[in-house]
């Protein structure tokens, strides 16, 4: 890797990707791997703060709090209100320009393509599994 844009953008060479806290146990564990000396794709983890600072952007904080504290349905509303908010507005760019940099690191050369897969901070611990629960996307530009 050609060392990290920021903070919120890690390779996943870093000694830091491990830290299970602020990339998650999918990324943790993709990184211990790697320390391990075994092979992995590569790439950037992504640190939960740029999900932080992009729901303080958008105003989403309380919306938020309602997924976990609300009734079934208001959860349900409140997570759907989230994801339409999160696909049909801009990224705030004190995350968009450290990712545009993680993203030309990864791809490279004009015309290469790149993966993403989508993770969360309490994917795959003891005591949960999310397996099939988000989404990868290949072959992008």
């Amino acid at each position: 890797m050609n060392g990290s844009p920021n903070r919120l953008f890690v390779p996943l060479d870093a000694p830091e990707a491990a830290d299970s806290d602020r990339f998650g146990p999918k990324a943790a564990n993709l990184a211990a791997l790697g320390h391990a000396g075994l092979p992995t794709p590569g790439g950037y983890c992504v640190d939960a703060e740029a999900y932080r600072l992009q729901m303080r952007a958008l105003g989403l904080q309380d919306t938020a709090r309602l997924v976990f504290g609300g009734g079934d349905m208001v959860a349900r509303r409140s997570a759907l209100k989230i994801k339409l908010d999160l696909l049909q507005s801009p990224i705030n760019e004190a995350v968009a320009e450290p990712l545009r940099q993680a993203w030309r690191s990864v791809t490279g050369a004009p015309g290469s393509l790149g993966v993403v897969r989508s993770s969360s901070l309490v994917e795959d611990r003891a005591d949960s599994s999310f397996a099939g629960q988000f989404e990868s996307f290949l072959g992008l530009e």
